[in-house]
């Protein structure tokens, strides 16, 4: 919104100054104290926007009066169409004007995203910086878009001022908002005439306190020109009045020299042996200059970090618990901050939970069956991971699980089909779950309950098959895990078999026609393998499915595994 309202005193001011007189062309005011006159002084500032070719002539203009101007600069679109050179742009800091920053490509900061306005903002910085030019302290908004997301962007990107384009004839001298620096009058271009810019200062001079006129010029050739060099030539005796003239700098100037503020992150608990990342990222620095990091560690036993010197070094923790403390400080190249520190606490993680097993078949001999009852494992909880494997001979029939169930994988081979299903027990698991088909010939479903597993996200964590065409030695499968899950075995063949034997290391749980499902604990992490599996009977279709399933202590029952050996068949 525009605003050009007059304060009271200021309306007085001026008041008294229509009541002077004009003597030899010098508007001579009715009464005026030099000493108060010096100290309520007026500040005058020029200031450029975009860097536009046609600002270039300033130059010499403001060179014959002594007087410096802010302009502010987009560095992206430097020597394009209508724009200043970069060696343009020297020449103009070479005579001692200010370079200012906005936005590398006039980027109307309320209209894009808060990241792509960061971007923005910073490019600008650090290409005005990559020219040789002091880091720039003042800023303009680009169409004058603002609000106050938009002024915490720029006080975070380090400047210390921010000019819009609102318009209000009493600004001051500090601002009362320093990212919201108004100006007198819209943009000039010498329709407004010599006469309102002096009026704009005897106005000011009139006023109490100190005032900061401000004007913006985009282009600058006639009549602007010759009106901004007869008003320098008024402007230029007024200093014994207190009226001067300054660029945005001098009257914003950047904060002394602060020290960096080190921040070494939040505190940690990890498990023994893990890998652990500190982060010192979240450092800062008020002119945003560049940090280098140093890490120390204070207590606890001995670790290597993988450097000192990085913002995010990383280490192994310690094969038992214990708690580290780390120091970090920064340096922002002139000071050294404080130091921050940051504790990680090394804890053992708890013991897997004791996974409880039950499994069941509809299989009959020369019977084609349609549905596998698979019973809620015996003492399984709410919270618990079930992991479910259906087996089928004779096609790959379509399946409809029971409700809750995510089909994992499906693997065939020759006419064998086994899928992995699983889910998270709830309350009302009671009774069985029942996986229904139809077409197939002999089937075995069975069901695993790992306790404490994740309450949210994938449980398996990985799984893999591998399948041989006869024989009676199933095939050797391997999954690649990153933390010590239950590795659950499923076999398949596709001939009744009157018994499997598990791979090496694994305890059967269920042996069942056509299937048989064993479980180990993996004691360590990483590739975990099962081999050496076998079955009495003829050579046939053999596969083997190997499942990681992350489970630890503190949920379920923890109850050793219960085997149900199933209804006696006649074979």
């Amino acid at each position: 919104m525009r605003n050009f309202e007059w304060n009271t005193s200021l309306r007085r001011g001026l008041s008294g100054l229509l009541a002077g007189v004009v003597l030899g062309g010098f508007f001579v005011g009715l009464s005026s104290a030099p000493a108060e006159a010096v100290e309520d002084h007026v500040i005058v500032t020029f200031t450029f926007d975009d860097a536009r070719a046609s600002q270039y002539p300033m130059l010499p203009i403001f060179a014959a009066h002594g007087a410096k101007a802010t302009f502010y600069v987009n560095s992206g679109l430097m020597g394009t169409n209508g724009i200043m050179s970069w060696s343009q742009l020297h020449d103009i800091a070479d005579a001692g004007h200010e370079i200012a920053g906005h936005t590398a490509h006039h980027t109307e900061l309320t209209e894009v995203s808060e990241t792509t306005a960061r971007q923005e903002i910073q490019a600008d910085v650090t290409a005005l910086q990559a020219q040789g030019f002091p880091r720039p302290v003042s800023f303009a908004y680009p169409v004058g878009y603002y609000g106050p997301p938009e002024q915490q962007m720029v006080q975070d990107a380090g400047y210390s001022s921010a000019r819009t384009i609102d318009t209000f004839r009493g600004e001051t001298a500090p601002p009362a908002d320093p990212y919201a620096v108004r100006i007198v009058r819209d943009s000039l271009d010498g329709s407004e005439g010599l006469q309102a810019l002096k009026n704009d200062v005897l106005a000011a001079e009139a006023s109490s306190g100190k005032k900061w006129i401000v004007y913006v010029m985009h282009e600058f050739y006639s009549p602007i020109d010759e009106e901004i060099d007869e008003f320098l030539d008024w402007l230029q005796p007024r200093s014994a009045n207190g009226t001067v003239i300054k660029t945005v700098r001098e009257v914003m100037p950047p904060p002394g020299p602060q020290p960096p503020v080190a921040e070494a992150g939040p505190a940690q608990s990890v498990a023994t042996g893990s890998t652990v990342t500190l982060d010192g990222t979240g450092s800062s620095d008020v002119n945003n200059d560049p940090l280098t990091y140093q890490w120390t560690q204070t207590a606890g036993p001995a670790v290597t970090l993988s450097s000192a010197t990085a913002a995010k070094p990383t280490f192994t923790a310690p094969a038992t618990a214990a708690n580290l403390t780390f120091q970090l400080t920064v340096n922002d190249g002139q000071f050294t901050s404080p130091p921050d520190t940051v504790t990680v606490s090394v804890t053992a993680p708890p013991p897997e939970g004791t996974p409880t097993f039950r499994s069941s078949s509809s299989t009959g001999d020369d019977a084609y069956a349609t549905a596998a009852n698979v019973p809620v494992p015996s003492g399984a909880a709410a919270g618990d991971i079930v992991v479910a494997s259906i087996a089928t001979w004779g096609g790959a029939p379509a399946i409809t699980a029971p409700a809750g169930f995510t089909l994992k994988a499906t693997y065939t081979g020759g006419t064998d089909t086994v899928r992995i299903y699983w889910k998270r027990l709830t309350a009302a698991d009671t009774g069985s779950y029942q996986f229904t088909w139809s077409g197939g010939r002999w089937s075995s479903g069975h069901a695993i309950a790992v306790s404490g597993g994740p309450s949210t996200g994938d449980p398996i964590e990985a799984i893999n098959q591998a399948s041989a065409a006869s024989a009676t030695t199933f095939p050797s499968v391997s999954v690649s895990t990153t933390t010590a899950p239950l590795l659950a075995w499923f076999g398949r063949n596709d001939e009744p078999a009157s018994q499997h034997t598990p791979p090496t290391g694994f305890t059967e749980a269920q042996d069942r026609d056509c299937s048989t499902v064993a479980y180990r604990q993996a004691a360590v992490a990483g590739t975990q393998t099962a081999s050496g599996a076998s079955y009495t009977g003829p050579a046939g279709q053999h596969q083997a499915v190997l499942v990681a399933v992350r489970g630890a202590a503190g949920a379920g029952s923890n109850q050793p595994p219960v085997a149900e050996a199933g209804p006696a068949q006649s074979v």
